[in-house]
């Protein structure tokens, strides 16, 4: 909102800049989480780090990292053998 008002209004970039920073550590941390519940065979607890993934970036799903999040959501759907075409990221 403040950028709309004033876009050159550098306390307004810099929460910003920290926000997107923040926000891709948080989706750092939930791809190396996921792939090492994949490894250890905790498929649900894996589809869940995903999923958080995906509900992180609900709002860009242009995102490479969203499309591969909803790639591995497919993936572990099918390894646990529940319905593909039901939504499990709600």
């Amino acid at each position: 909102m403040a950028l709309i008002i004033d876009p050159q209004n550098p306390r307004a970039s810099f929460y910003i800049r920290k926000v997107k920073q923040l926000l891709d550590k948080e989706i750092e941390v939930l791809f190396i989480s996921a792939q090492q519940n994949k490894e250890a065979l905790r498929y649900a607890v894996a589809l869940s780090n995903y999923c958080s993934v995906i509900r992180l970036l609900q709002n860009t799903p242009e995102d490479e990292r969203y499309i591969k999040a909803e790639d591995n959501v497919k993936e572990m759907v099918v390894i646990l053998g529940k319905d593909e075409d039901k939504n499990y990221c709600i």
